[in-house]
This record gives C-alpha cells, sequence and structure tokens, in this order.
C-alpha cells in the first residue's frame, strides 16, 4: 500500500478525474476549473467534486482492509503531510521500519488505526496475512493456535473500544473473531427487519448484520453470528416444536437464513464468516420428546420451492427435524463456503439422573465420557455434521456464577466451576469431537474472573480491584481457568474449594497452604490438544460482567479479560 495524493490548493488548475484529498478525505475533480478559495470540495460537491469511487477512501488509503504477505511492507510515507500517526492492534506481526513504513513480520490478522493531521480524522484498516487467511478459510481455525473472541456488539461505544490501542500491545484490544446475536425469528421485530416492523424499518434489512461485517473486516477480526430464530421471542421447547411444525413460519426461516448468506456473499466474499446455529434448540428436543429427531415432524414442504427460487441443486429432505437440520447445513454450505458453521451442544441435553450439570460436577471421569457419548450420538443422528459442518460449539451461559441463585454457596452452586470441574467441562468437549470428528468453538464462557487476584494492571500498575459481586459485576472462574491467575484466598473456604483437582491436569495447578495462594496455570495454549479451535467470552445475559464487548455498559472488570487476552494473542 503506497501513493502520494496531493492537498487540494487554491490556485491550481484541475482537469476531470484528478485526486486530491482535502480535510482528511479524498474527492475526484469532475469539471475542470481553477481552484479559488470558496470552490473547496466541500462547498462544491457533485459540482465540481464527486467522492472518489474508492470505498470509505480516506487519509489517501481506500477500502476496509487488506492481504499481505511476510516480507511485504507498508509504505504511507507519501502521505506524511496528512497522517500524524499509525498504530496496529497486534504489533507482534508488524515491524516499523521508518516513519509511515512497515514490514509484515508474522502471521496473523491486525487493525491499522491511522490518525490523519486535521481533526484527528481516524482511518480503520483490517490487514490479514494470506497464510492466516488461507487456514481459516479451509480449515476454520488455526493449526495448533486458539482463536481468542469476545462478545461485541456493534455501537459507536464498542467499536471506541477495539480501536483503542496505541504502540502498548499489553493496553491493546485485538482479538481473532468476535460474536453478535441474529435473533427475533422472520419477519416483524427480527434481525432481518432490524427489529423494527415491515412497515416502520427505515434501514436496509439486515443492517445489523452488513455493519458487522464491515466494521470487522476494519478491526481485522472475524465475525461470527449466532443464529438464533427457531423461537421468535422467549424460548422452550413448546415454542420451538410449534414453530418448525408451521409452515409459514418456516418458510420465511429458510427466506431469512438465505437472506443472510447472499450478504454474506455481497460484504464478505473473500472473507470468512462464522455462524452458530440455533442454542439450545436440539437440547430441548433430546431432554424433552423421549425421541429421535429424525422422528420428529418438521413442516419443511416449502423447501423445494426455496431450492428452486435460489437456484440450488435439489435434494428431497424429510419433514423432520431431522430433515431440518440437514437443509440448513445444505443450504449453508452450497450458497456460502466461505461460511465455517456448526450447531449449539447443551451439556444439560441428557435427560437422565446425571444430566443437568451432574456429570460435570463429579470427580468421575467415566461419567463425563458416558454422558458425552450419549449427548454426541443424539446430535450426531439429527444430522449436525452433515454437508460440511465446520465445528460444533459448547457454552457456559456467559453468566459469571455469583449472579446464580446460589452464586454464594461455592459447593452447590452448579456454576461455580474449580479446576476439576473445568477439567471436566474440557473433556467433554473432547468426548464429543471424537464422536462428531468436528471441533469445538467454545461460547459464551464468562468474563468475570476471581477475586485476590496478584495480577498487575497494565493500566494502573498495581493489583487490579476485587469484582463487587453485584449487577453487572461478578466473580467467575473462566478466564481465571482459561488465562491462568495467582489468587491470595481470604478464608479457607475459599481456599479448599479453588484448590480441588484431578490428576488429568495436575500440571497446571499449583497450592501454597502455608499462605493461601493457589495459581492456576493458563490452559488457553492446551486447548487446541482437545479439539477446541477458539473461546467466545462474553455476556449471555445482559447483567454479566462486561468485559468491553457490550456497547450499551462500561468495562466493569477493569480490563483484566482483555489484558489477558493480549498476552496469548
Amino acid at each position: 500500500m503506497d501513493g502520494s495524493v496531493s492537498e487540494w490548493k487554491i490556485t491550481k488548475t484541475y482537469n476531470v478525474n484528478d485526486i486530491v484529498l482535502y480535510k482528511d478525505t479524498m474527492y475526484k475533480c469532475i469539471q475542470k476549473h481553477t481552484a479559488i478559495a470558496i470552490w473547496d470540495p466541500v462547498s462544491t460537491l457533485n459540482v465540481l467534486w464527486g467522492n472518489t469511487t474508492g470505498k470509505d477512501n480516506i487519509l489517501g488509503i481506500s477500502g476496509d482492509y487488506g492481504f499481505y504477505n511476510l516480507g511485504d511492507t507498508i509504505d504511507l510515507s507519501g502521505n506524511s503531510k496528512i497522517i500524524k500517526n499509525v498504530y496496529f492492534s497486534n504489533n507482534k506481526i508488524i515491524k516499523c521500519i521508518s516513519f509511515l513504513k512497515y514490514k509484515i513480520i508474522g502471521d496473523g490478522s491486525s487493525c491499522m488505526k491511522i490518525i490523519g493531521m486535521q481533526q484527528n480524522t481516524i482511518k480503520l484498516f483490517g490487514i490479514y496475512t494470506y497464510n492466516y487467511f488461507k487456514q481459516i478459510k479451509s480449515n476454520g481455525y488455526i493449526y495448533n493456535k486458539t482463536l481468542l473472541g469476545s462478545v461485541s456488539e456493534d455501537g459507536d461505544n464498542t467499536m471506541n473500544f477495539w480501536s483503542d490501542f496505541t504502540d502498548n500491545q499489553k493496553t491493546s484490544k485485538y482479538i481473532n473473531i468476535r460474536y453478535i446475536y441474529l435473533n427475533g425469528g422472520p419477519g416483524d421485530y427480527g434481525w432481518r427487519l432490524n427489529y423494527s416492523t415491515s412497515d416502520n424499518n427505515t434501514s436496509p434489512q439486515g443492517n445489523r448484520a452488513i455493519n458487522y461485517i464491515i466494521n470487522s473486516q476494519k478491526l481485522g477480526i472475524i465475525p461470527c453470528f449466532i443464529y438464533y430464530n427457531i423461537p421468535a421471542g422467549g424460548e422452550s421447547y413448546i415454542t420451538d416444536l410449534n414453530n418448525v411444525q408451521d409452515s409459514v413460519y418456516m418458510n420465511n426461516y429458510f427466506e431469512d437464513i438465505i437472506f443472510l448468506l447472499c450478504l454474506i456473499n455481497k460484504y464478505s466474499k473473500e472473507l470468512p464468516c462464522y455462524i452458530i446455529l440455533e442454542p439450545d434448540f436440539i437440547g430441548y428436543l433430546m431432554q424433552n420428546a423421549q425421541k429421535s429427531a429424525n422422528e420428529i415432524p418438521a413442516a419443511i414442504e416449502c423447501l423445494d420451492n426455496i431450492l428452486i427460487k435460489y437456484n440450488i441443486p435439489h435434494i428431497t429432505f424429510p419433514n423432520t427435524i431431522g430433515g431440518l437440520i440437514r437443509s440448513i447445513n445444505y443450504i449453508i454450505s452450497s450458497l456460502c463456503k466461505q461460511v465455517k458453521f456448526g450447531w449449539m451442544i447443551n451439556t444439560w441435553s441428557s435427560n437422565d439422573s446425571t444430566s443437568n450439570f451432574g456429570s460435570l460436577l463429579k470427580n468421575d471421569f467415566d461419567l463425563v465420557k458416558q454422558q458425552a457419548q450419549k449427548i454426541g450420538k443424539y446430535y450426531f443422528d439429527a444430522g449436525i455434521t452433515s454437508y460440511n459442518a465446520s465445528l460444533f460449539s459448547v457454552d457456559k451461559y456467559g453468566l459469571d456464577f455469583r449472579l446464580t441463585s446460589d452464586g454464594d454457596n461455592l459447593v452447590k452452586c452448579p456454576w461455580s466451576y474449580n479446576h476439576y470441574h473445568w477439567t471436566n467441562f474440557i473433556y467433554f468437549n473432547y468426548y464429543i469431537s471424537q464422536i462428531l470428528n468436528l471441533k469445538s468453538l467454545l461460547w459464551q464462557m464468562p468474563v468475570g474472573h476471581l477475586n485476590s487476584s496478584i495480577s498487575i494492571s497494565p493500566y494502573t500498575n498495581e493489583r487490579f480491584p476485587d469484582l463487587k459481586n453485584i449487577l453487572g459485576e461478578a466473580e467467575d472462574s473462566a478466564t481465571t481457568f482459561f488465562y491462568g491467575d495467582t489468587i491470595s484466598c481470604s478464608n479457607n473456604i475459599e481456599f479448599n474449594y479453588w484448590s480441588q483437582y484431578n490428576n488429568k491436569t495436575i500440571d497446571y495447578i499449583s497450592v501454597d497452604k502455608s499462605n493461601n495462594i493457589i495459581t492456576w496455570k493458563p490452559f488457553i495454549n492446551n486447548l487446541f490438544k482437545f479439539n477446541i479451535i477458539g473461546i467466545l467470552s462474553g455476556a449471555g445475559v445482559g447483567i454479566s460482567t462486561n468485559g468491553g464487548g457490550i456497547s450499551s455498559r462500561d468495562i466493569t472488570d477493569s480490563y483484566f479479560f482483555i489484558s489477558k487476552v493480549q498476552q496469548f494473542i
């Protein structure tokens, strides 16, 4: 990337198609003239000057992202008169050679933030290396590396958060992947109509998805959509069943998911996207129906016409939920090769006495394996691996354990995972991956961490403060387990609980009984060995701890989560 574009000047004669920069924005001459003071490009827009054909052309740079090989140079020195500074969110892949000249030194992605001289104009531009891009596009993952990500809305506050970085990697905001819900069901008040109605919607249909893709590309981050539309509003087994057995509802459902795929093809033909399909849907079936998904009716008779309408090669699917699942996979893989997709699996899916978290809370690997195999087989038989599904996903709800009903009782609370609970969770994923022959993308891991951390904040150079254990700011052990930490327990109850472990992960915990100090060593670099390709952290519900991805609320973890991520990115 190089080039020099001159600034607009009085008395200079401009010919048609000449390009100038004015107030850090690029314009193209549409009528030959000699410039005078009152004929600046803004004042004479569409008379003497027009917008350039380049997309979002600011500070001499067109487009939202670019691809590079190792050793390539990014040369902005030709625009030194209008660029004040340049920063990279992931400076581990970039080296500064000289002022405004940079070299690609590692594989990965980054956001390049370019700050202009005038009015501090900012241009965000995504950097992707070809090798990184090719691995994700072909495999859906980076070999022997875990994709690290977060929930992320797309408002101004959130974009400001992700672009709030300078030269210090410790305080950067880089992640590999971010997720957002597309929900609300088909029709009025759903995501396609921007949660409005057909009569009142004034924005382009699917605007939430469009902006999310474009802004993710600018940030050098892969977008992930949680597609949650079988329940239009409140979820339940009965709601899901009623909707999939309603032919009108299902026709609109297919129309909407194809509409999303068309948007992805339009706005992200080159770069991959991820889709996690219908959280809780199959889990409710397994828990309540007492039948295989292939035995439960679904109204997908409309599918023949849908396939014809969108020129998708015709395949006949049975009018069952198993047929529905397979048809969704078929449509995605037929229309969008760049989409990596899979279905969400619930740890509570099984309907026997050892389910509902029971197997994960016991120090019994045989039981964990038994439950994982039972659940994995049900989902496999339902068809979730069909038609080149890329992955499956398992969540932990995203609600910090201190905010749950039994959050004050460590032993009684089913969400207060200590080290051996997390080990069970990891092996549960692993055993299911063996059944499905797919890798896992963890989703909705809570952002909260354990209090009494001795970690030093790169923002204050002091120990991170304790979370207050109030709505929106509460403890969980997820970030502590995955990214590692040392805690100094204030009492024996907490020390005894958090120091528990089992022999399978004995190397990842150390205990100092004399001082009530526990160290959980980071598990993040081991996840790929367990067929886990990535981890998406952040709020499952609005009252969860905010690590930066929720635009409507301030950060409540004092940057603990995002600081930890920068150590392993």
